[in-house]
């Protein structure tokens, strides 16, 4: 230490140097935690910048044996000889307090507040929750519309696994009948089509049979070295088999296969990009072991204990963050700085990033500073997460003499071909459960960002002339109010949910969940929450809160293993596994 000292001093920037040297050297190089280093340090800046004051006042050149700047003698050829004086610094006679932590939260959805609920428990209180809107929830947002409590946020075995072949597997099985919403798309399996009748069972199974050898066949043929698109190839198997079929059950043969064919579009894949070799690297996903279930209330019920755990000057609305400085010092409470879009600065030395996939996706490269590690941006780049929409149609008069049953939407080629609006992208409408007076209905892929960005009076001309053709009934009225989500065209959000694409793997997750800086003996300045980041759980609200309890938790793990915190008393420390 006496080397660098020497050598720094010598340049005279005392103010800078001191800076340099406390963050630099004392505090990061080597462990200091009764602050001897630094208290020789400072006497030795002390010491010798008396002496070169009294040197240059007095010019008393006697004084410079007492100044250890090595380039005297070598340079200088100055070679005086002086007393060897050393000074005894006394140690401190007690050790300095632990600082409590300083935790920032971004995002105010479920993740941020289950992970801001679990710091009160575990004794943590320093800590501030960033939303960058005004309201709490993230993409759990209710409403209630004329009879009925109406949900924007996606169903969640949907959202769950749509994107998982293991999933469509099971759809085409009839094994997650019970378990899918009426609005999903694969129940078009079991009913496809606007207003058709219902497929008989045996024309819809051995369709089904056909569709698989025909995915079959696909990956024999093309192989990994083919580039060959996937759809062109399905589209030219599939009429050839479906003339194997009697005429009259051409057509229904047709609505199953086609279905299953485009049921990919769910996950907002291009079809035409997707090609036969990539179809197989899908096939390592899990099913996600849950189902839909309805509050009546509304899932933005599930804020309340949350909100109500959480001290409401620990949350602050409109704080948009712009950028993490992350690595900056070692001083307690200032590891890491978070930059606000409004210019406010925020100290900590943990943030959990909530933020929703897409918005990763869009900001992550110059949000960070220093930028990510590469595993966490692969696993960004390679977990999908896409568009989807929902809106909600209330009507005046009761819907039951028009309405009978959920109206699915399997467009057929000639259909596709003629029609270039939003409505390619309408999977479903349906009378919203228990209300007699709301439709809703869900818009997916690259059609649900331009059906968000329609005048209001467009949507709802659209939808008025798709449900007279689809009832057969001129005579159905145009509905009162329109309301529809905004996820895909809002920058909080950027998109609607996470599925898996052909370059998901579980390593990805398990990425993309790892903390910032994930060294051996480092402790981590930046962790990730969030439905993304829940391998099991992904696209549901109980993902989510798992993950913010997980990260809470993470850090009383790096306190406990590190140390250099005051950290709560056992007794204050709470069980709540059970509570998740």
């Amino acid at each position: 230490m006496q080397s660098i000292l020497r050598t720094v001093q010598s340049y005279g920037e005392y103010d800078r140097l001191m800076q340099g040297v406390y963050e630099n050297f004392l505090k990061l190089n080597f462990k200091d935690s009764h602050l001897e280093g630094m208290s020789t340090g400072l006497e030795w800046f002390a010491y010798t910048d008396v002496l070169n004051k009294e040197i240059r006042s007095q010019q008393n050149y006697v004084l410079m044996p007492y100044i250890p700047y090595a380039f005297l003698e070598d340079d200088a050829g100055i070679s005086l000889s002086a007393p060897n004086r050393k000074f005894q610094l006394l140690a401190p006679e007690s050790k300095p307090e632990k600082i409590p932590p300083k935790v920032v939260i971004v995002g105010a959805g479920i993740a941020g507040l289950s992970a801001a609920e679990r710091l009160t428990q575990l004794g943590f209180h320093q800590y501030v929750v960033l939303e960058a809107t005004r309201r709490p929830g993230g993409r759990v947002q209710s409403c209630w519309l004329k009879d009925t409590t109406t949900e924007f946020g996606g169903p969640g075995i949907c959202e769950s696994g749509i994107g998982c072949p293991s999933f469509r597997k099971a759809a085409q099985r009839d094994l997650l009948k019970d378990l899918l919403c009426d609005n999903c798309p694969a129940t078009a399996l079991a009913d496809a089509g606007v207003s058709d009748s219902p497929i008989d069972m045996t024309i819809r199974t051995r369709a089904t049979l056909m569709f698989q050898d025909i995915e079959e066949e696909a990956e024999l043929l093309l192989g990994r070295s083919c580039g060959t698109p996937l759809e062109d190839f399905l589209a030219l198997r599939i009429e050839q088999e479906l003339t194997r079929f009697p005429e009259n059950q051409r057509y229904n043969a047709a609505r199953v296969m086609y279905g299953l064919s485009r049921l990919a579009h769910c996950v907002n894949t291009d079809p035409h990009v997707v090609s036969c070799e990539e179809t197989d690297r899908m096939f390592d996903c899990q099913l996600v072991d849950s189902c839909t279930a309805d509050i009546p209330e509304g899932h933005e019920s599930l804020l309340t204990p949350l909100l109500q755990a959480i001290p409401k000057s620990n949350i602050l609305y409109g704080k948009s963050v712009m950028q993490v400085l992350w690595g900056v010092t070692g001083v307690p409470n200032r590891r890491v700085l978070v930059r606000c879009q409004d210019g406010q600065e925020f100290w900590a030395d943990f943030v959990i990033i909530t933020l929703p996939l897409g918005v990763l996706k869009r900001h992550a490269t110059r949000m960070f500073c220093p930028a990510l590690p590469v595993s966490k941006m692969d696993a960004i780049n390679n977990i999908g997460f896409s568009s989807a929409s929902k809106f909600f149609l209330a009507y005046s008069s009761p819907l039951f003499p028009w309405i009978k049953q959920p109206l699915h939407y399997t467009w057929s080629e000639e259909d596709l071909e003629t029609r270039k609006d939003w409505t390619r992208g309408l999977q479903s409408l349906q009378q919203v459960p228990g209300s007699n007076h709301v439709l809703t209905g869900w818009v997916i892929g690259k059609h649900a960002e331009e059906m968000e960005r329609l005048p209001e009076q467009v949507v709802l001309d659209d939808t008025m002339h798709l449900l007279r053709e689809a009832t057969g009934d001129q005579s159905f009225p145009p509905a009162a109010i329109l309301s529809r989500s905004k996820w895909c065209t809002d920058p909080n959000f950027c998109g609607a949910y996470t599925h898996l694409i052909h370059n998901t793997t579980p390593k990805h997750h398990a990425d993309l969940a790892a903390p910032v800086p994930a060294v051996c003996g480092v402790p981590p300045v930046l962790l990730f929450a969030g439905e993304a980041t829940c391998p099991k759980h992904f696209s549901t609200v109980h993902g989510a809160r798992l993950s913010g309890y997980r990260e809470a938790e993470n850090i009383l793990h790096v306190l406990e293993v590190h140390g250099g915190y005051q950290l709560p008393g056992q007794s204050d420390l709470l069980d709540d596994e059970d509570d998740i």
